[in-house]
């Protein structure tokens, strides 16, 4: 008898919690504590989605960036043929000044505009200077009195000075060879 008065005082105990409504307030909070569960976990998935997502993004890019750098050297490099080893065949006027052919000064200016590209960021210089970067130097090199002549005439003329992308691209690509 004790085991079946013991049932029904529980059966009773469990009426009188469902008739005061308190049922509803755990059954709330039990699917709000779910609820929570969830999203936290499901946060937990998106932040990993993300990063995997991030990575893969900077991966492509970077492919992207070295593809560029590659083609636009492909295509650039024909047209770099008048630019001078030496400076011994370039005329220069009465002032000792180097005078660049018309040809020549076009392949500068193309060179600058790549060279500023690489140095900004634009093109990848690891690859650059790993497909062109002895040749860079070589050229560089043979074009720094000109180069320098020029940026010295714009300085003492309160001038814009030119080629800041050709030294300055001359400058890393020197120091990643010297490593």
């Amino acid at each position: 008898m004790d085991l079946l008065s013991s049932a029904f005082e529980y059966t009773v105990s469990i009426r009188n919690w469902f008739a005061e409504g308190e049922h509803l307030k755990v059954i709330t909070d039990s699917l709000i504590a779910l609820g929570t569960v969830l999203l936290f976990v499901a946060t937990v998935y998106l932040v990993k989605a993300t990063k995997r997502l991030s990575l893969i993004a900077a991966e492509e890019s970077r492919a992207r960036k070295i593809q560029m750098t590659a083609e636009a050297w492909r295509q650039l490099r024909p047209a770099l043929e008048p630019l001078p080893l030496d400076l011994d065949h370039v005329q220069k006027d009465g002032d000792g000044r180097y005078n660049l052919t018309s040809e020549q000064y076009a392949a500068l200016r193309e060179l600058e505009f790549y060279s500023t590209c690489v140095d900004t960021g634009v093109y990848d210089l690891a690859t650059f200077n790993g497909l062109s970067g002895g040749w860079y130097i070589r050229h560089y090199k043979a074009l720094r009195p000109y180069v320098e002549q020029q940026r010295k005439d714009a300085i003492d003329r309160g001038h814009t000075v030119p080629y800041d992308g050709v030294a300055s691209l001359f400058q890393r690509i020197d120091k990643l060879r010297k490593v």
